[in-house]
């Protein structure tokens, strides 16, 4: 709680915390300029669970990896709230911001600012099943492939009250969903 992490750079894995476990809560800390060569600029989490899972109301700024340029989370039932995201970068991957791999996550309340891809998702790249993505705001966010802000694949996902403006991708300029039963209501484009 309360850490600043600044210009950390880690061989492969997490440019400033990388976690393998379901315990854990990730609050109110800085994360800036921190690099990974492979996945999760500043985080990467193996293994997270509803248990004690959560990121809430940090600020990640000018992070990169391959994938997953601020976060990258393998696991279920965890809870991404309250954040900013800014100018984090997937440098040859996806999810410029968050890449997440596992099911019943959610992502509720956070801001992206400028997350770029070099695959998919720009903000988010989320694969697996009941993603919960609510009341974000999305800005300038973009892919060079398919979906500037996010790109869901997976089964039942939802998407409700977010707000997108100037999102760029090649086939999905906000969002793009290889997803059975998705459910996307009340968002701003």
């Amino acid at each position: 709680t309360s850490n600043k992490a600044s210009g950390s750079k880690q061989g492969s894995y997490g440019g400033a915390i990388s976690i393998n476990g379901q315990s854990c809560t990730i609050t109110k800390n800085t994360f800036s300029k921190n690099t990974a060569a492979n996945l999760g600029g500043a985080i990467r989490w193996n293994g997270a669970s509803s248990k004690t899972g959560t990121i809430s109301n940090n600020k990640f700024t000018s992070n990169s990896a391959k994938s997953g340029g601020a976060i990258y989370l393998t696991g279920s039932g965890t809870t991404i709230s309250g954040n900013t995201f800014t100018s984090n970068k997937a440098t040859k991957g996806a999810g410029g911001s968050l890449n997440i791999k596992g099911n019943t996550n959610t992502i509720t309340k956070n801001t992206f600012k400028k997350s770029t891809a070099k695959t998919s998702g720009g903000a988010i790249y989320y694969s697996g099943t009941k993603a919960k993505i609510t009341s974000n705001t999305f800005t300038s966010c973009k892919a060079t492939q398919n979906a500037g802000a996010i790109y869901i694949t997976g089964k039942s996902a939802t998407l409700t009250s977010n707000k997108f403006s100037s999102c760029s991708g090649k086939m999905g300029g906000a969002i793009q969903l290889k997803s059975n039963s998705a459910k996307i209501t009340k968002n701003t484009f």
